[in-house]
């Protein structure tokens, strides 16, 4: 497996950016450890952000502190570990905020599992996912109703 993983800072935000080369899994959890500001690409573009380039970060919104839960449930071998893992597990209910590169900022149009794009002028919306795929797309719209580009997000949530 190969990726690429940088750090940026915008908006007030550190942003670990991540660009799979030869790996093939993303994950916005990992053993029940959270991944937030973590975006996660397959466009090299990305790194580089054009004009009304929209960016998307996860937040968890219950967080979950690991190591206090396995000493609270004296979690002690692997075996302990597996059965506590349906209540160790993080999940699926972020605070999403959203980061543009407009020069003239207006709002942004987000569209969830495929709906009726809406507007949004705030940069945050809370967001849980469902069994099955889950997908958000969203774009940047300047002063002038000049539309970025469109970022999808696709989330497959279940076993």
């Amino acid at each position: 497996m190969g990726y690429i993983r940088t750090n940026r800072f915008a908006h007030g935000h550190s942003i670990r950016m991540t660009l799979p080369i030869q790996g093939s899994e993303q994950h916005l959890a990992f053993e029940s450890m959270e991944l937030d500001h973590a975006n996660y690409t397959n466009n090299k573009g990305d790194f580089y952000p054009a004009l009304n380039h929209t960016m998307i970060l996860f937040e968890y919104k219950e967080k979950k502190d690991l190591p206090k839960l396995i000493q609270d449930y004296n979690i002690q071998t692997e075996e302990e570990y597996e059965a506590f893992l349906p209540l160790l597990s993080a999940k699926p209910d972020y605070r999403l905020t959203f980061i543009h590169t407009a020069e003239a900022f207006s709002h942004y149009e987000v569209s969830i599992d495929g709906g009726d794009p809406f507007v949004l002028y705030d940069n945050e919306l809370d967001w849980s996912l469902v069994e099955g795929m889950n997908r958000i797309t969203a774009r940047t719209v300047n002063d002038c109703g000049v539309k970025g580009v469109p970022v999808t997000m696709t989330i497959y949530y279940g076993e």
